[in-house]
């Protein structure tokens, strides 16, 4: 489907393509992902059953939920995978899931093959994978912590994604730059740094955009002896993800209970 195709789709568009889909399923074998973007449908082919078809929201993950309420396509083979991001996971309808960790981008890196590997391939520095990663983890953690009070005060901060330029010499963000730039007073960077410092590194992992963090690898990745971008780290990792390494998540167990509960095929087993 070409960009301005996708981007003229609207949330009637997407529910009457499930609704031909499933019509012309005779078998009733076919079974669909509903998620946020390209990059979650390329994940989707890669490690789900064949019989899985990722579709991709026309408007991210505001209507994901919308669609699986519609009664016109409401059904047990319709399920959607969103980014976990910050929200409260507690009352998610069945058939929405998340991804461990913050988002897709997190999870995928979370997995010690994936991890070792490209460090071993790519990484231009002089600390050991786990330092390295925490490093970052610990660099973006204010503008994360701002992130997640963002989302849960229903703020309207607009983020800027490529931040890397404040990103110094000595590996430390310029954080006074950063946040005069999205609106934010010095109070507020002071609240974000205050509460940043007391995360422990497995919250890190949870509250960590997988944006930021992809931008920021970059710049200690090498490929072919120059410098990638946010994109080509997650060509790169997406393409050393293997399904063995999907078996070890929530994620993958979570739909393991729900196939086996309705007898369908998602993943194998």
């Amino acid at each position: 489907m070409s960009d301005s195709i996708r981007e003229n789709r609207t949330w009637e568009d997407v529910v009457q393509e499930i609704r031909m889909i499933f019509a012309e399923d005779i078998d009733r074998k076919c079974c669909i992902a509903l998620v946020e973007g390209q990059d979650d449908c390329r994940f989707v082919k890669k490690v789900f059953l064949e019989n899985v078809i990722a579709i991709e929201s026309s408007s991210g993950k505001s209507e994901l939920e919308k669609i699986l309420s519609d009664e016109r396509v409401k059904c047990s083979r319709l399920i959607s995978i969103r980014d976990r991001d910050y929200m409260n996971i507690d009352d998610l309808p069945e058939q929405m899931f998340v991804y461990d960790h913050c988002c897709l981008e997190v999870m995928l890196f979370a997995n010690d093959t994936v991890r070792k590997d490209y460090y071993n391939a790519y990484y231009i520095g002089r600390k050991s994978v786990d330092e390295y990663v925490v490093n970052i983890f610990r660099e973006l953690a204010p503008y994360s912590v701002l992130r997640k009070r963002n989302e849960e005060e229903c703020g309207s901060v607009k983020f800027k994604d490529k931040i890397a330029y404040c990103f110094n010499d000595d590996e430390k963000m310029e954080w006074d730059e950063i946040f005069r730039i999205i609106g934010q007073t010095p109070e507020r960077l002071l609240a974000c740094c205050e509460e940043a410092g007391q995360l422990t590194t497995d919250s890190l992992w949870d509250i960590t955009n997988g944006h930021d963090f992809y931008h920021l690898l970059a710049l200690k990745t090498k490929v072919g002896g120059k410098l990638t971008n946010e994109t080509g780290v997650r060509d790169l990792i997406l393409g050393m993800y293997r399904t063995e390494d999907f078996k070890t998540t929530n994620l993958y167990n979570d739909l393991c209970t729900y196939q086996n509960l309705y007898g369908i095929e998602y993943v194998d087993i």
